[in-house]
């Protein structure tokens, strides 16, 4: 009989730890981790003193702007086997100002641009660079003007370890600012994109009949990012269908299409201006501004 009285109690106690972790989980994790994979060789001049002003002003901004997001970064830079270094690397840090330290004592020096000291450079970035564990975006940025392709095994190695690579090449780089405000827009894009997906500003609570009513009383509404715009947007519908009109301050129709979960939307041809973005279905009319930009 004490053994039946053990055994259950011991199956209580470990349904209740499970109850608490399932309650008080959630898959919203405000961490982002942003690696710099930086080809450091005299070509990319331009491109390095951009990085070096721009990129560390950009992302202390950033992450003044998302406080209740742990922001990391950290850069391998890479040149050929006859210069100062084959690779150098600054390990993932969340003290941006270290990070910025760093970034303005480098510098672009020297020839040859073999692509092939490239795959050094990437090897150490995946495996030399202390990436965290969990779920949280993690982006790896290489920046080069050679053209870099990726091969099975890298795109492998960094799908295993859930990061999302994204190649910055000669032809994107003819001006530097545009590249610095691409990385940064990736940025807040990839943020954006993973609080609309994992719920970030909803609380969950198992099993709690009155959250769950007022999640269901809170007022529908969809969101719209960038806003404002200068070529292209991205509509995030509430759940089921939804019918979009896009009409300008006169309340013309410019066009209307049928969406559901997310939508992008081109308006690069549209003139400068306020529209408006109206979505509805058989219960509900939504509407939002849309600021386009030239």
């Amino acid at each position: 009989m004490k053994k039946v009285m053990l055994l259950v109690l011991s199956l209580l106690c470990f349904l209740g730890e499970g109850f608490a972790q399932n309650s008080e989980s959630t898959p919203c994790q405000k961490e982002i981790e942003i690696c710099f994979l930086i080809d450091a060789t005299g070509s990319m001049r331009p491109i390095m003193n951009a990085l070096k002003t721009d990129l560390s002003t950009s992302m202390v901004r950033f992450q003044t702007q998302k406080s209740d997001w742990k922001v990391s970064a950290s850069a391998v830079l890479y040149r050929d086997k006859d210069e100062e270094y084959l690779t150098r690397q600054f390990q993932m840090t969340s003290n941006l100002d270290r990070f910025s330290d760093f970034l303005r004592k480098q510098y672009a020096v020297g020839g040859g641009d073999e692509v092939d000291y490239f795959g050094v450079g990437f090897r150490e970035a995946m495996e030399g660079v202390e990436w965290s564990e969990g779920s949280h975006p993690k982006l790896l940025f290489v920046l080069s003007d050679n053209e870099v392709l990726l091969s099975k095994a890298q795109l492998l190695a960094a799908q295993q370890q859930d990061i999302e690579t994204k190649i910055f090449a000669a032809s994107e780089m003819n001006n530097s600012t545009p590249i610095v405000e691409d990385l940064v827009q990736k940025i807040e894009s990839t943020v954006h994109d993973y609080e609309f997906e994992n719920e970030c500003d909803q609380v969950k609570t198992a099993f709690h009949e009155s959250d769950l009513e007022k999640t269901q009383n809170e007022k529908i509404n969809f969101e719209i990012f960038p806003n404002p715009t200068a070529d292209q947007c991205t509509i995030h519908f509430p759940k089921g269908k939804w019918q979009l009109e896009l009409q300008n301050e006169n309340g013309q129709n410019i066009s209307m299409q049928q969406g559901e979960r997310q939508m992008d939307l081109d308006v690069s041809e549209l003139p400068s201006g306020v529209y408006f973005i109206n979505i509805s279905n058989d219960e509900n009319f939504l509407s939002e501004k849309l600021v386009v930009i030239r």
